[in-house]
C-alpha cells in the first residue's frame, strides 16, 4: 500500500505525494537507491573483468581437488567469470528498471479540480495521469488501524468516478502517525467540500479536552 511521503499546501492547492516500495522481491533494490544499486552492479562487472588478469581461481579449483587438470580448472574459471558478469548486467538492468512507486494527488480548491499522476514501480511502464472535478469524488473514507488490511495508524481511500473515465478509480494510502489521522482527512474534506466518512471524526467538532 502507498504511504504518505510528503504534502504541500499553498494558495488553495493541496498536494499529496504518496510512495510505495512495490513487490517484496524488489524492495531491497529500491532501498539501495539508483546510485548505490548501479555501483553495486558495476562491482560485479569489474570483478568479472579481473578474472581475465589472474589464474588464481583456477589454481584454487586445482588445490581443492574439484577438477582433474589445468584445462578443466581454466574452463571452470571462465564459467564463473561469465556467471558473475551476467549477475552484474542483470542487477544493472534491475536497478535501472525499478524505482519507487509514486502517486501525486493535487487538489485545486480554486478550480475545484483534482489532478493525479501515478508512476508505476517499473520505469518502462506507462504513467497514468488525469484530471477530474471535485464532484466526481464519490467518497473519502477513513479506516482505523483495526480494519483490513491492518496498518499502524489506519488508511484513507478516495473513490472517484468521473463520467469521462471508463472505470472508477480508488486511491488508497496509509497514515504514519496519529496526527496524520487527524489532520489529513480534515484537510481533504475542507479542500474538496466532501466530508470524510468511516472511522474518523473531525477534531474541530469534538468537545474541548477530547
Amino acid at each position: 500500500m502507498l504511504e504518505l511521503a510528503a504534502s504541500h499546501i499553498e494558495k488553495g492547492k493541496f498536494e499529496l505525494r504518496l510512495e510505495g516500495d512495490g513487490p517484496r522481491w524488489a524492495r531491497w533494490v529500491v532501498a539501495l537507491g539508483p546510485v548505490r544499486a548501479r555501483i553495486f552492479a558495476l562491482s560485479f562487472v569489474v570483478a568479472a573483468a579481473l578474472f581475465n588478469l589472474t589464474t588464481a581461481p583456477a589454481a584454487f579449483f586445482l588445490d581443492q581437488g574439484w577438477v582433474a587438470n589445468t584445462f578443466q580448472a581454466l574452463s571452470w574459471q571462465a564459467y564463473v567469470k561469465w556467471a558473475v558478469a551476467a549477475l552484474g548486467v542483470g542487477f544493472w538492468l534491475l536497478a535501472f528498471g525499478v524505482k519507487h512507486e509514486e502517486l501525486i494527488l493535487l487538489f485545486d480548491r480554486v478550480a475545484s479540480k483534482l489532478h493525479y499522476r501515478y508512476s508505476p514501480q517499473f520505469s518502462l511502464a506507462t504513467v497514468d495521469e488525469g484530471e477530474c472535478t471535485f464532484s466526481a469524488i464519490r467518497r473519502i473514507e477513513v479506516f482505523s488501524p483495526e480494519r483490513t488490511p491492518k496498518t499502524p495508524y489506519g488508511f484513507v481511500e478516495i473513490e472517484i468516478n468521473d463520467a469521462s473515465w471508463q472505470d472508477p478509480k480508488v486511491f488508497r494510502f496509509k497514515l504514519l502517525s496519529e496526527d496524520q489521522l487527524k489532520i489529513y482527512p480534515a484537510n481533504l474534506g475542507r479542500i474538496t467540500g466532501k466530508e470524510p466518512i468511516g472511522d474518523w471524526e473531525d477534531p474541530d467538532s469534538l468537545p474541548v479536552g477530547t
